[in-house]
């Protein structure tokens, strides 16, 4: 089983940022020092609200962020599907966090060019493969599911759409 957990939001940022980002990880990766053995490593893998995450974690905890606001789960073009390799395999993490959706549901907002049951149905599915592919490519990490937050006034059009996501996501996570 997976474990599923809620976290808070933060507004997402254009394109530059995550090419900036992903360049700062490359760097970063670069000069990482391979995991030690009694402090376990810890991946934030998503979006805005876990590249914006200011919570405390214990000090015995080496907290490695890969959260890129705007990001989406790739289904269609850039996402975390697409980046794995440097912002989770290249870390090595004992724990990997992942937090994604909620772009995912305003990409499909902004077309509406399908159901949202269906579009739902391969955020769910993708999210299915990013959690197989690191749990084929690293089987002692240990995978963290974080479902995404109510929504405020301003998002109110994505809470049916988010409500059905979460119930989905906790169906995919118990399969899993």
């Amino acid at each position: 089983h997976v474990k599923v957990h809620k976290a808070g939001g933060q507004k997402a940022m254009p394109c530059e940022h995550r090419f900036g980002r992903m360049n700062t990880f490359f760097d970063e990766n670069m000069n990482l020092q391979p995991p030690q053995e009694k402090i376990p490593r810890i991946c934030l893998f998503g979006s805005s609200s876990l590249e914006g995450f200011k919570g405390k974690l214990p000090d015995d905890y080496e907290v490695i962020n890969r959260g890129i606001s705007g990001d989406t789960l790739g289904i269609f073009s850039h996402g975390l599907s697409r980046r794995m390799e440097t912002s989770v395999f290249d870390v090595d993490p004992d724990y990997v966090f992942i937090l994604n959706g909620r772009n995912d549901l305003s990409v499909w907002n902004k077309k509406k060019d399908m159901p949202i049951e269906k579009m739902v149905e391969m955020m769910v599915h993708e999210y299915g493969k990013i959690v197989e592919t690191i749990k084929t490519r690293s089987s002692k990490t240990r995978i963290i599911v974080i479902t995404s937050p109510g929504v405020c006034a301003k998002y109110e059009w994505m809470k049916d759409a988010l409500d059905l996501y979460i119930t989905e996501l906790k169906k995919m996570c118990k399969e899993k």
